[in-house]
This record gives structure tokens, sequence and C-alpha cells, in this order.
């Protein structure tokens, strides 16, 4: 029952692009409690690279860049240079703007078909605001969030252990960052 009730109400949050949105009491205990509930089932499922596959494929054709490839890549890196950081800081836009991830973008970053990207794409990408220097604590916020929700309403569709570990690191990382404004606003 919680979880039909909680992924409807997430749906209905990215259906009007999160505008407008007011939590009731009920709803923001049920919006935490799945997280905490995946978090706590997944947290455990695989603390090292060793699931993680190689970085064996180029993110970048001669013709289009594929997203989910090119986030995977950042994301193996242990450190980001000012291209890649860019590069991130523009899929943050694009999804600030859209709420979604197209699977390809040309050299300019515009939209070469119309499918969607893959959710492994969505949790690469919320690893990686956090390391994202030009925004502040607030838009990590805000943008982890989304990102979150749309990988918990398709968690049944993430598969590997890896990924299901990643999303629980991220869920952690929304709740640090909940309790930092906290503390700071309070």
């Amino acid at each position: 029952m919680i979880k039909n009730n909680n992924s409807f109400f997430l749906k209905k949050n990215i259906d009007k692009k999160y505008q407008n949105i007011t939590f009731n009491s009920t709803e923001l205990k049920l919006f935490f409690k799945k997280r905490i509930l995946f978090f706590n089932k997944n947290k455990n499922k695989n603390k090292n690279k060793n699931g993680i596959p190689n970085n064996n494929k180029s993110s970048i054709n001669a013709k289009y860049i594929e997203t989910q490839t090119i986030l995977f890549n950042f994301f193996l890196k242990k450190k980001l240079n000012k291209k890649d950081l860019f590069l991130i800081y523009i899929f943050y836009k694009k999804f600030s703007v859209n709420l979604k991830l197209k699977s390809k973008y040309s050299y300019r970053f515009k939209k070469i078909n119309n499918s969607n990207t893959k959710i492994d794409s969505y949790i690469y990408l919320a690893s990686l605001i956090i390391r994202l220097p030009n925004i502040n604590i607030y838009q990590k916020l805000n943008t982890l969030l989304k990102l979150n929700d749309i990988s918990l309403l398709n968690s049944s569709k993430i598969k590997k252990n890896y990924l299901k570990f990643l999303l629980s690191q991220n869920i952690k990382q929304e709740m640090i960052m909940i309790n930092m404004i906290c503390e700071h606003e309070f």
C-alpha cells in the first residue's frame, strides 16, 4: 500500500515538473520512508567497485555523444578535469530544464533522438552532481531529490547490484545535505 501511494505521489510530482507541489505530513513521511527502506535494503549490496564493468566503450562517437556511456565514464574517474565538469554541468542544466535526458546528443548538445536514456544515467548523474563546484548546496539537493525520485520510481528496472548500491549512496547523500541545510538554517 505504501509503495503504491508513494509511487503515485512521485509520478504526480514528476508529471507536474515539481511546480506548485506541497507536502502534507503523511506524504512527507511516505516520501522519506520509501527512501529509507530502499537505502537499508541496498546499502551493503556492493561496497567495492568489483561489480562495476570496465570502461571499454567510447562515450563520444564521431557523430554524437551517448549520455549513459559518458556519464558512466565520468563516474569511474577519480579526478575530473575542467572539461569533464563542464560537460556534467551541461547535463545538469539539460535535466533541470526538461527533467529528462535523451540517450544521444550532438556535440552542441541538441537531442538527436527522442528516446530517453536508461535509468543508469540518472543514478550516475546524481552521484556526479555532488562533485560540481559551481552550483550551491540548494541546487545540488534540488536536483538530487528529483534524480532520486525518478530512480526510485523506476527501481524495479535496476537489475545490477552496484547501481542499487550507488542509488542508496545517493539517497544517503541527500539525507546528509538535508541535515546540513537544517543545521545551517535553524
